[in-house]
């Protein structure tokens, strides 16, 4: 089986800044004037240290959207957030609900 290629268009919290998010938002915003855009979060990881600059990412957007009234979909505070409500902290940032992966 031939190796899968490399998924060259994923976005790396380290590659991207609320500037270049935003900036790219409104360039579509721009080509599609009549479709509303919806900004999102970055979804938590359940290891690395990547996820201290998710949420400072995530923080940022959220911040950004609030202050714009831009439609968000939160997916990090969806995922990091038991069916019960109560919050998933993992080394003081926010964790990924286990129970997503369950089957």
């Amino acid at each position: 089986m031939p190796a899968r290629p490399r998924n060259t268009s994923a976005v790396e919290p380290k590659h991207i800044t609320l500037a270049t998010y935003r900036d790219s938002m409104a360039a579509l915003e721009s080509r599609y004037p009549q479709k509303t855009l919806v900004f999102w979060t970055m979804p938590p990881q359940t290891t690395g240290s990547d996820n201290t600059l998710r949420g400072a990412f995530n923080q940022q957007i959220r911040a950004y959207c609030k202050n714009n009234n831009r439609p968000l979909f939160d997916i990090a505070d969806i995922e990091s957030h038991t069916s019960s409500g109560s919050a998933v902290i993992e080394s003081g940032d926010e964790g990924l609900e286990m129970a997503y992966f369950r089957h």
